[in-house]
């Protein structure tokens, strides 16, 4: 009986790359031990010259919109500052209203306490996703889209689709990135398509086309 081999994990960031030899992990860029020097390719050499295309400069300055669980994090956050000031705002009414003893004031209390208290646990969840969604440095590399396919997971009555991207750079490292779709506006990009990716870890969080 033949047992598949483990997949090498990055010392680095922990994640598990299938490819074996591979002299650096594709999500941070550490060197795996063990592996071999990739060999230049014509993939590799066809990236290389990138650099001397018009737009690879503006494309590698130019720092992308975070990928979509930094977004909704970001719109937890806002939603539960919101809350919080609500919350603020009925608290007040009970203070300058005067006491306990009327059915509304009461109201009052109770309402600004709910609303400040989900609002804070809100906010600073949003707080936490926002710095987990951006714990892992973002790479800016020439590469080029091998291969797409998607995943699509239902949640509630809406389905939310996943596209997983083979992707080359310039250096020969290979992996396969995440990419959330937006919706149906926007096209996935081609296979073949050349430019810079932009990656946070395993999330291609975009990716600006430079033909080469």
């Amino acid at each position: 009986m033949v047992t598949a081999e483990a997949p090498t994990v990055c010392p680095g960031c922990g994640a598990k790359i299938p490819r074996r030899g591979l002299s650096m992990c594709p999500y941070c860029i550490t060197p795996l031990p063990g592996g071999a020097a990739v060999e230049a390719s014509p993939v590799a050499e066809r990236l290389a010259r990138m650099e001397e295309k018009p737009g690879f400069a503006e494309a590698v300055a130019r720092d992308p919109e975070e990928g979509l669980a930094w977004q909704r994090a970001a719109s937890h956050r806002v939603v539960g500052k919101f809350m919080a000031v609500v919350g603020v705002f009925f608290l007040a009414l009970y203070a300058i209203l005067g006491g306990p003893e009327y059915d509304l004031v009461s109201f009052n209390l109770l309402v600004g306490v709910v609303l400040l208290a989900a609002g804070l646990l809100r906010f600073f969840q949003g707080k936490a996703g926002m710095t987990n969604a951006t714990s892992k440095p973002m790479l800016k590399r020439a590469a080029i889209l091998h291969e797409r396919r998607s995943e699509t997971a239902l949640q509630g009555v809406d389905g939310e689709t996943i596209y997983f991207y083979d992707i080359e750079f310039g250096d020969g490292v290979r992996g396969e990135f995440r990419y959330p779709g937006r919706g149906a506006a926007e096209e996935p990009w081609p296979n073949g398509a050349t430019g810079v990716a932009y990656t946070r870890g395993d999330e291609l969080i975009d990716f600006e086309r430079v033909r080469v």
